[in-house]
């Protein structure tokens, strides 16, 4: 997947601007408040169908405008999304698609950000969010199985909080949750294991050093059928007495590991930083494997927190044939020898953030 052009009509501080991207490496640079960040964040939203950093869609919409639009023209296909104040619409080749879970997927794209390194500090259902984004959009049958799921664990909740329980629906629900919690539980396998494999030789070619590294997936249950069945059996009683289920994929966690001692516990934040770049890498590779199909890669501030020699590792191991777009604020000490493109940004009136 390459994008050939981003078209923005009253997107945050854009008026209108278009944007022809090359198909490797596409360097944006400005000052902070420019709107450099506003560019990756047009991609994630067509990729996506949300913002990666706005709650309220209408936070994307112009200061003073009614909507919003970003057009992104790519080799076979366009795609469109338009923000009002009332919701928003999603449109492939002038068609309106209805529903979001038809539209992720057609364009894929891998965002790091400084505020990745949350990933390691923050609880488990920040984590499994994470791992959730990156596999809805590799695979249908998952985003399919996460939200079944998602609506019959509420529906189990709610029903647990009931004064008189109707054991025979609780049943019903508790089996409909067989299939889509096989299916979560052995996707989140795969890309673990994949994660697992290849992390560490990606933090290598960053770093320079060899590093233990290691990621754990603690899951509620094997993903096999009897598996499953023992499990929600086992938590009937304390499902019961807690009013809710205590216990399935929406419990699950991710444990990284640095030199066998917990990231959080041990890892520098310069450490992090280059641990959640080979996280964010070895997923493009996932995606490449699962689907044939080469995501977009945004980086999002990523040179002003590495030192020289890391700069220049990150760009030399970004492949040519991975259509990525970096912000940065400047690049000086950087020999740019590959081929790219150049975007330079200047303070723009009417701003709304960047």
């Amino acid at each position: 997947m390459k994008i050939d052009n981003i078209d923005l009509t009253n997107f945050r501080n854009y008026k209108r601007t278009n944007l022809k991207l090359y198909p490797s490496k596409n360097i944006i640079i400005g000052n902070n408040g420019t709107g450099k960040t506003n560019i990756l964040e047009s991609i994630y939203l067509v990729a996506n169908t949300r913002s990666f950093r706005a709650n309220d869609d209408s936070e994307m919409i112009l200061k003073g405008e009614e909507s919003s639009r970003v057009i992104i023209n790519t080799e076979g296909h366009d795609y469109k999304v338009i923000i009002t104040k009332n919701g928003k619409n999603l449109f492939i080749d002038n068609t309106n698609i209805k529903k979001a879970s038809d539209f992720i997927g057609h364009i894929n794209a891998v965002l790091f950000k400084p505020d990745d390194l949350e990933l390691f500090s923050h609880g488990p259902r920040y984590r499994r969010k994470t791992i959730d984004l990156e596999l809805s959009k590799i695979s249908k049958e998952y985003l399919n199985a996460i939200l079944t799921y998602n609506k019959l664990i509420k529906d189990k909740n709610a029903l647990l909080k009931e004064n008189v329980i109707d054991d025979i629906y609780l049943n019903t629900l508790e089996d409909r949750m067989i299939k889509p919690i096989s299916v979560i539980i052995k996707e989140r396998e795969l890309l673990i294991d994949h994660l697992d494999h290849n992390i560490k030789e990606y933090y290598a070619k960053l770093s320079g050093h060899h590093e233990d590294i290691k990621i754990e997936y603690k899951k509620c249950s094997e993903a096999d059928y009897d598996s499953i069945k023992k499990m929600i059996n086992d938590n009937h009683r304390r499902d019961l007495f807690y009013h809710y289920a205590v216990t399935g994929p929406h419990k699950d966690d991710y444990i990284f590991y640095f030199n066998g001692s917990e990231v959080i516990n041990y890892a520098s934040q310069g450490q992090k930083r280059l641990l959640m770049l080979s996280f964010k890498l070895s997923i493009v590779d996932y995606i490449i494997k699962r689907t044939d199909e080469r995501p977009i890669l945004l980086l999002d501030d990523i040179l002003s927190e590495l030192d020289i020699d890391n700069k220049r590792r990150l760009l030399s191991i970004l492949p040519n044939n991975i259509q990525t777009i970096i912000t940065a604020t400047d690049i000086k000490d950087i020999d740019l020898k590959e081929d790219h493109r150049l975007f330079k940004l200047e303070r723009r009136r009417n701003e709304n953030g960047q």
